[in-house]
């Protein structure tokens, strides 16, 4: 006989809030991690393959919003929801805000159109390809054309693995200096405990001359007995 499916017991209010309060803060942390990895595209904080720092103002956008959303997405739909709605909230307040500025109307909403654009292809890519490598499929993405080409590689994943490699080596560097400075200041305070008890780090134990054992008398003179002749 097929097993019954056992139903799922319904949770709490509370725990529902709870869920969607935390994914709701591991996607605005994700988000931010995007903007920050713009801001680096855009300060030239990240070198390419040939050496040479990536920079495009104009276009960092275009790779930031597509792998932050799909990277999201990829965790499933909840996530996606959420990402998008922000995305959203976000493009409409940049349009309010840049209007009333003063900035060019049609700039404004063409701008808004892209970055939504970006949002939507990182997220459709997200759901569809759950265990997919995200850094490949958008190290293919023309920065200027916004488009993926198959076989382009704009250098961007490259320069992240190699920068990600330089601070591990950098922290593990520092680790290790930390790991010194707190042995040597370590070893320094028991050698200071150690003083006037001679115990261990060099110091010789100090010892009582009345109480010291006595050297030990050297042996006498012994003559072997001669082998008897036959």
């Amino acid at each position: 006989m097929a097993k019954k499916s056992q139903k799922k017991e319904p949770i709490s209010a509370g725990e529902f809030w709870y869920n969607v309060g935390a994914k709701v803060r591991r996607v605005w942390h994700d988000l931010n991690d995007g903007n920050q990895e713009k801001k680096d595209i855009e300060g030239k904080k990240i070198v390419g393959i040939d050496g040479k720092p990536i920079k495009d103002k104009e276009n960092a956008d275009n790779y930031a919003h597509s792998i932050t959303d799909a990277k999201i997405a990829q965790r499933g739909a909840d996530e996606a929801l959420i990402a998008g709605t922000i995305g959203v909230l976000k493009e409409g307040y940049d349009v309010v805000t840049k209007v009333f500025r003063g900035d060019n109307v049609k700039q404004v909403f063409k701008d808004g159109y892209k970055d939504m654009k970006n949002n939507l292809r990182g997220l459709k890519w997200g759901l569809q390809n759950p265990n997919g490598d995200a850094e490949k499929y958008f190290a293919q993405l023309d920065l200027k054309k916004n488009e993926i080409v198959e076989g382009h590689n704009n250098g961007i994943a490259d320069g992240k693995r190699a920068m990600a490699l330089a601070m591990r080596q950098e922290y593990q560097l520092a680790q290790s200096k930390v790991d010194v400075a707190k042995a040597e200041q370590s070893a320094r305070a028991r050698i200071e405990q150690a003083k006037g008890t001679g115990v261990s780090y060099g110091v010789a134990p100090k010892t009582d001359k009345k109480s010291a054992p006595r050297k030990s008398q050297k042996a006498t003179n012994y003559t072997a007995p001669k082998q008897a002749t036959r």
